[in-house]
């Protein structure tokens, strides 16, 4: 579905969940539904940054449900960028708001442009992008 794509780059490029996910219990899949008590999920995309080197940004999370609750947790995300002096890509482990910081940077864009213009919420599924 084109708003659950758009909700994954938001959450990659900027760290903020969808609108309504309920604190992102919603966004990942319900480990009831399999029988599970736990679930992990992974957004992952790649782009080139303002310098034109390559960048993989990383973000993992969790779901664990236990009787009657349900915890969401966001796990720690990696920043991988391309050195073109090593030709090798070096991966930088962060917290979630040094990613939060860093990653609009390296897009080039600031995070409300990212938030209320390019990845602004879709309230009805004929609203154009």
């Amino acid at each position: 579905e084109k708003k659950t794509i758009i909700e994954c780059l938001r959450v990659a490029c900027t760290g903020e969940l969808p609108p309504n996910s309920k604190q992102g219990k919603t966004f990942v899949h319900d480990p009831q539904i399999i029988g599970e008590s736990e679930v992990k999920g992974r957004v992952k995309i790649k782009f080139l940054n303002v310098g034109g080197n390559e960048v993989v940004v990383s973000r993992a999370f969790q779901l664990t449900s236990r009787g009657s609750t349900t915890t969401f947790k966001t796990l720690e995300g990696s920043l991988e960028i391309w050195n073109e002096v090593t030709k090798q890509r070096e991966a930088l482990s962060h917290r979630c708001a040094d990613m939060n910081t860093v990653v609009p940077q390296l897009l080039g864009v600031s995070k409300p442009i990212l938030d209320n213009v390019i990845f602004c919420h879709q309230v009805k599924e004929s609203q154009i992008i």
